[in-house]
């Protein structure tokens, strides 16, 4: 399969958001790909024979919603997907509308595809670990309002809205990361 060279192509993700690793999953931020970028509930300003690929977490459910891939009809490509649920991604009847399909949930029965954002160069000059435990949370679903752990009740705590080489460096500092992100785990 390629990719339409006089076709425009589209990169979509989630961007009206703080959260660093929704916003560094672009894979156009980490591949030389030509491809207009966008926040994907704006899909309809861009062109219906666009290409498009796709990518982030808790996707699945915005794009069958809004039935986002019906508005393109150029190659569509999701590139480390994430789904919040139980259902089975396999399940989503929508599933089939993608060209190529990649999610970043691995043992599901689909091919896993990780992060873009693991490309980022900020990992290549990552320092090695200063503390026992780092603690990295979600901000937008707080689990841990306190640090539970004995051992780290010294450790500082992080959230996911700090840029990508903050976050990095924090990280990289820990022996060991408690995390609520995925991308803290990841």
């Amino acid at each position: 399969m390629m990719l339409m060279h006089d076709a425009t192509i589209v990169n979509l993700n989630i961007q009206d958001t703080d959260n660093t690793g929704d916003l560094e999953c672009l894979v156009t931020k980490h591949f030389p790909i030509k491809a207009k970028t966008g926040n994907l509930m704006d899909f309809q300003q861009f062109p219906t024979n666009a290409d498009v690929i796709i990518g982030g977490g808790m996707l699945l459910k915005r794009i069958n919603q809004y039935n986002i891939l019906d508005h393109f009809a150029g190659i569509k490509i999701g590139w480390g997907l994430g789904h919040k649920t139980k259902e089975s991604y396999a399940d989503l009847p929508f599933i089939k509308q993608f060209d190529l399909l990649g999610v970043r949930d691995y043992g599901i029965g689909l091919e896993y595809v990780p992060c873009p954002s693991c490309m980022s160069t900020e990992f290549d000059n990552a320092p090695g670990p200063t503390q026992s435990c780092v603690y990295y949370q979600n901000i937008a679903y707080p689990l841990f309002p306190t640090n539970p752990l004995n051992k780290c009740m010294a450790s500082p705590l992080l959230g996911n809205n700090r840029p990508l080489p903050e976050v990095i460096k924090y990280l990289a500092s820990g022996e060991t990361i408690i995390s609520s992100s995925y991308h803290g785990v990841y």
